[in-house]
Formats: C-alpha cells, structure tokens, sequence
C-alpha cells in the first residue's frame, strides 16, 4: 500500500503547526468563560497531534519494511495510516476482528510506532483481567522494542504510574487515570473491547478524549443498548471469521447439532446480564440431561466419527460449559465411561493446573466455564462442543480457538 512522501511531509508540518496553536491557545488571556472552549480545543489538538505522530509512525515502519504482522494484520493498521494529511477521523475507532485475528499482536505494532515518533506521552492498554493482563504485558517485553522496564502494570497488586507503556484492567481504569493524569496520555488501546461498554467505564473512557483511542474485539455489539461505535467512532476495519478461516487465520470449522429428544425451555434462566444463570441451567438440564446429554457426549469422543478428521478419539476437544457443577458432572461421566481419566475440569474453582497439563497434552479434553475463552489459542485443538448461551459476546467467542 503506497504512502506518499507529500503526505509525510504535510503531517510533520502539522505536527509543528498543532504545537504552536495549542501553546498559543494555553497562554492567551482567555476569560473564565471561556475556559471550557480552550479545554476542548487542548483536546482536540492534543489527539491530532498524537494521531499525526502515530500514522507517521505506521508509515515509516512500513516504509522500513519493520511491521512484524501478517499480510492481513499490516492491512488493518494502514487504514490509519492510509489517510489524508488534514483527515482525522480515525483518531479513535475500532477494529471488528475475528477470533484469533492476532490483536495483541496489532497493538504491539501500534504502540511502537507511536512510541518512535511521541516519546513524551503515555501509551495505555486496558485488559478485562490480571491474567490477561500479564500474558500480554510479557508479550510486549518478547516481542518488541520496548525494554522491560518501558513495561508497567496498573492494577490490584501493583500500580505503576512512571513507565512510557502501562498494561491496566478496565477496574483499575479510573484510579490509573488519576495517577497518570489524562494531559500525559497520548495512545489506549482496548483490548477485547466490549468490556469498556458498561455505564460506568464509558464515563471514565471520556477522560481519554485528548488521546488516540482505539478497540480491538471479535464482539463490537454486547448487547442491544450497547456497542462499540458509542465509545469509540466508526469502524476502522471488520475480519469476519469466514474471512479468517480464508486468510489461513483460522481452522476450518463445521457446525452440529445435539438434540435433547425431552423439549427444554431456557428462558426462566436467563439472568439480568442476559446470559443463562448457572444454577437455574443446572436444575433445568436435570429434567433432560442428567442421564442423556452426557452420555451421550462421552460416546460421541469416544466412538464417534466425523467425515474430514475421522474418528473422535484422540483429538484434542475443549467443551464449553455453562457452570462449574455441569463441568465437574460431564467430566465425571467421560471419565466413566473411558475407564480411565481423559477430562478434565477448568473453572474458577480447579486453579490453573488442568489448562497447563491440558496445553501440554498430558489429557485430551478439557471441559471450561468461561476460562478459556478471549486471549486463549491452542493450535492442536481440533474440536469445539458448546453448551448453549444467550450471550452474544460468549456465543463469539466460543468458536474454536485453534491456531492463532
């Protein structure tokens, strides 16, 4: 994708330009009530100051020929660079991308290039967890310029303020914006960004006004009152999954169907978050599945057989279930039937060794509860059995999370 010299030539001169007009503007004797047209003018000129550092950044990088991103990947983040010198549009917006798309990786590439041109403003990324958080933390210090120590966290245990790139939860959102002050930040990324939608968190996201702001999610509509485009603008780019199984991205998938030969009716589970209440999907499913559905599963692994990978047995399986106690009973009941043990639980309630052993082939198949779901890729998984969700955003995130 070609980036014309005269318009890397026309952004440095903005960029002068921009920091001229916010010092004039800063020391001009402007009344009180004028206060609040000087406050938004700042912002608007701080984040197009920042969105000029950060495209010049991705072109350069690219020019170089230094973006470590696959085809598809490079072409997201050059829409941002792929624009008008005196166009700011995309100075915050969201990229809708598929499961597995590779957003930290996205966000690396980001973060460097806006770090290589805007060494003096703060780049934040906000994840749902700590978990997460620092898998994606030490990612950046494997995989890019940046040294360790350029690497903070903001959350529970630890609140680092001072470092040039600050991993924070979306809890600690608001504390971390106090302590760094909103004037020193130029660059958030959002990861699995759907999780910035509550009321709360989009009052607390309005602090970032000055700043490039931009969401990565498989899931830009969480539910019918909230969605992506209210925190952060337009849609820069959108992966579907079709598209990501094309692009090598993905494994192919196919879709199947278990059906209850007892009829069921879920709705009386459903819950104010607009998912399935896990105590109620419990005693409901003994109407059905207590001994059928299980059984049935178990058979399925152990004798079934599919048209392009044969036989079941063996594979790599992940089951997402709807709570701990139908993960603990499933796994009781493949086990039984096995004669030996080739499941396991994963849950809130289990700690973190079922997924390593897991990850590290010593059992087959792994039955979660909302564990392994958003920043988790497996390549030798082969098979995907979901429980039903009236989420949309678990429904999106289920799809199997093989290679990535």
């Amino acid at each position: 994708m070609p980036i014309d010299p005269e318009d890397l030539a026309k952004i440095e001169a903005n960029k002068r330009a921009w920091q001229k007009a916010v010092e004039d503007a800063e020391n001009s004797l402007i009344s009180r009530a004028d206060e609040p047209v000087l406050e938004k003018y700042v912002e608007t000129s701080e984040r197009r100051r920042s969105f000029d550092a950060l495209r010049r950044g991705i072109a350069k990088k690219f020019v170089a020929n230094e973006l470590d991103l696959e085809d598809r990947q490079q072409e997201s983040i050059l829409k941002l660079a792929d624009t008008d010198a005196d166009d700011y549009s995309l100075s915050h917006g969201y990229i809708h991308a598929c499961t597995a798309f590779g957003k930290t990786y996205l966000m690396m590439a980001l973060a460097e290039g806006y770090r290589a041109e805007e060494p003096y403003k703060k780049i934040i990324v906000l994840e749902e967890n700590a978990k997460v958080l620092e898998q994606v933390r030490q990612d950046f210090m494997d995989k890019t310029s940046f040294a360790a120590e350029d690497i903070g966290a903001f959350y529970g245990k630890e609140k680092s303020a001072a470092a040039p790139v600050i991993v924070a939860t979306y809890a600690s959102m608001e504390k971390m914006v106090q302590a760094v002050g909103k004037e020193n930040i130029g660059l958030v990324l959002c990861d699995e960004a759907h999780h910035i939608l509550s009321e709360n968190r989009q009052r607390v996201a309005k602090a970032f006004d000055r700043s490039c702001l931009y969401g990565f999610t498989a899931t830009p509509e969480y539910d019918d009152d909230r969605d992506c485009a209210r925190v952060f603008g337009e849609v820069i780019d959108s992966v579907t999954l079709r598209e990501g199984v094309e692009q090598g991205l993905l494994c192919s998938f196919k879709n199947g169907l278990f059906v209850s030969r007892i009829p069921v009716d879920l709705t009386s589970a459903i819950n104010r978050s607009g998912d399935y209440d896990g105590e109620k999907l419990a005693e409901i499913f003994k109407q059905s599945h207590l001994n059928g559905i299980r059984e049935e599963l178990a058979n399925f692994y152990l004798s079934g057989e599919d048209p392009d990978i044969g036989a079941i047995k063996g594979k790599m399986m992940i089951v997402n279930a709807p709570n701990q106690h139908e993960a603990d009973e499933l796994a009781k009941v493949f086990n039984q039937t096995a004669g030996y043990e080739i499941v396991r639980a994963y849950h809130t309630n289990t700690g973190e060794q079922p997924l390593a052993e897991f990850n590290a082939g010593k059992f087959p198949v792994l039955i979660q509860v909302n564990r392994v779901t958003e920043g988790y890729s497996n390549k030798k998984v082969e098979v995907c059995i979901n429980y039903p969700t009236a989420s949309r955003v678990r429904s999106a995130q289920r799809p199997c999370p093989a290679p990535g």
